[in-house]
């Protein structure tokens, strides 16, 4: 998921032209992408096929006592991007990779919600290195570009979100600079050529954070599948610091490697 949302912002946020017209609305500027194709219906890729991936893994796990506190974080993280006061407890599940470069301890949390722009259920799939959260949203009506610009400011916390910490852009053309940094609409939504109903699309922030993958990232792959939509929110474990109790990249989470050091005898320190 990650591969392909960072190579279609790339390409994307790279093409000039005819090809790829510009319009923007409010903080949301649109770009059209010609030959952008769709994901297949019941296809394991895409939004839809994330979210019923995350799901299944919920069933085939326990859930680990001492990963409690970093659930609570998590809800308070996803509260805190999310519009979704509403947030309500499903369940949830913990893995452990023992071993390659995705090694670490795993949380995978569910909870549903009830807002105005729909209503629905949040897997989240958290690891030491990144975080997914698929959504499945039913009553949500995006078939314009204003209903997405709706959506999106409604379904995301604009001001005072780590991800998104200001509230509305300069006004502004998205051309002028300042200080080197763009002014006017900084979200931006990938479309396909062509006139709505919009059935799929690709966003992310218009000037990313950091150049490294899974630092700072903030993607976003929407699919309207039948009545509902499935969208996928890709985010980097910049924004968790100072709000989830262990820091990124260390596999041992629960319990924290700090709190594992304290039972090492001095033999374990030296074999490591």
């Amino acid at each position: 998921m990650k591969q392909i949302l960072l190579t279609t912002s790339i390409l994307a946020l790279g093409l000039t032209g005819p090809s790829l017209p510009i319009n923007a609305q409010g903080p949301v500027e649109y770009r059209f992408l010609e030959g952008y194709a769709r994901t297949p219906p019941n296809s394991p890729a895409g939004a839809a096929g994330a979210f019923r991936a995350a799901q299944a893994r919920l069933s085939a796990g326990g859930f680990d006592s001492a990963a409690e506190v970093l659930l609570a974080a998590a809800a308070g993280f996803t509260k805190s991007v999310f519009g979704v006061p509403s947030l309500r407890f499903q369940r949830a599940v913990t893995e452990r990779v023992s071993t390659g470069a995705q090694r670490g301890d795993v949380l995978i949390a569910e909870w549903g919600f009830e807002e105005s722009f729909g209503s629905g259920l949040i897997v989240l799939t958290d690891t030491p290195y990144y975080s997914t959260y698929a959504f499945r949203v039913r009553d949500c009506h995006i078939r314009t570009q204003a209903e997405l610009t709706a959506f999106l400011k409604a379904a995301l916390v604009w001001g005072g979100s780590p991800v998104l910490p200001n509230a509305e852009p300069a006004p502004a053309s998205s051309d002028v600079r300042m200080g080197g940094v763009p002014l006017g609409p900084y979200f931006v939504v990938t479309l396909p050529a062509g006139p709505p109903p919009i059935t799929f699309f690709r966003g992310s922030p218009r000037t990313p954070r950091s150049t490294y993958e899974y630092v700072a990232d903030f993607e976003i792959d929407g699919l309207l599948e039948g009545e509902e939509w499935f969208l996928t929110f890709g985010v980097g474990k910049a924004y968790t610091q100072g709000i989830y109790p262990v820091r990124a990249r260390i596999p041992e989470r629960f319990p924290p490697l700090g709190e594992l050091v304290k039972s090492w005898s001095f033999g374990a320190c030296q074999a490591l």
